[in-house]
């Protein structure tokens, strides 16, 4: 699949209805695990910050690919 192609797909999706509520869920547990942060017991502070990195990445992986398709500098 081309770049193109990855980034228009993922273009209509991001325009659904559908990813709003994945997006809304995954934009959640971003925040509750940056909260567990703050009080979290010292061992765990590893697990919640590779979870909010985790999570950010998918985030990240589908507005870069679009603007990667776009010609946009990523």
């Amino acid at each position: 699949m081309s770049v193109e192609a990855r980034a228009e797909s993922l273009q209509e999706m991001v325009d659904g209805e559908g990813w709003g509520y994945v997006k809304e869920y995954i934009e959640a547990r971003i925040t509750d695990h940056k909260a567990q942060l703050m009080t979290c017991q010292i061992e765990d502070v590893t697990k919640h910050r590779a979870k909010v990195e985790s999570l950010n990445s998918v985030l990240l992986f589908v507005q870069d690919a679009i603007e990667e398709g776009k010609g946009g500098q990523v």
